[in-house]
């Protein structure tokens, strides 16, 4: 749905201190999701070494 995707690109804007940001019950909600599709589909086969630094750049950037 369009507007989920909205919203969910306002919770990738910190608003105040990271700490603060992070201890709202709809952006736990958000890192809990990404974190878990990354462990779902992370395939260590035919990936280079530091393909954990980049996926979890990318679900912080």
């Amino acid at each position: 749905d369009e507007d989920d995707d909205e919203g969910e690109y306002d919770l990738y804007r910190v608003q105040g201190t990271l700490r603060e940001w992070v201890t709202r019950d709809e952006v736990r909600r958000l890192i809990a999701k990404k974190f878990r599709e990354f462990l779902l589909t992370y395939d260590p086969k035919n990936q280079d070494d530091l393909i954990y630094v980049r996926l979890i750049n990318e679900m912080v950037a």
